[in-house]
């Protein structure tokens, strides 16, 4: 887990702190489901995906511009450009995992709700 935060950087520390308000925020729903909060936890959900898409693009901009500087030689160029990639890919891994934990426990919430109506 440690590697993963690291190779996500700046970006990833981002969507770790949004995507764990929109886990809590969901596990409160999960608790206690109230229609009013759906809105408020779509937005969450939104804005955790939207920071793990604009973490991946920083990501690759910081591998483009460093293995356009030169400083990368010809025989390291392909192993360097494939790490970067994968590396830039684990906020986008984290946002998705993130939304998925929160779409659970949001279903949960739903099925108590209908559970606690019928």
């Amino acid at each position: 887990m440690t590697w993963f935060l690291q190779a996500g950087g700046a970006p990833g520390l981002v969507v770790l702190v949004f995507g764990l308000v929109l886990v809590l925020s969901a596990a409160a729903y999960a608790f206690r489901p109230e229609r009013t909060k759906l809105t408020h936890l779509a937005a969450l959900a939104l804005a955790v995906a939207a920071s793990g898409v604009a973490g991946l693009a920083m990501d690759l901009i910081a591998v483009g511009r460093y293995v356009s500087s030169g400083e990368v030689p010809d025989a390291d160029l392909a192993r360097t450009v494939l790490m970067g990639v994968a590396e830039s890919l684990s906020p986008v891994v984290s946002a998705f995992s993130l939304v998925a934990v929160a779409g659970l426990l949001v279903a949960l919430g739903l099925r108590r709700a209908s559970n606690a109506g019928a």
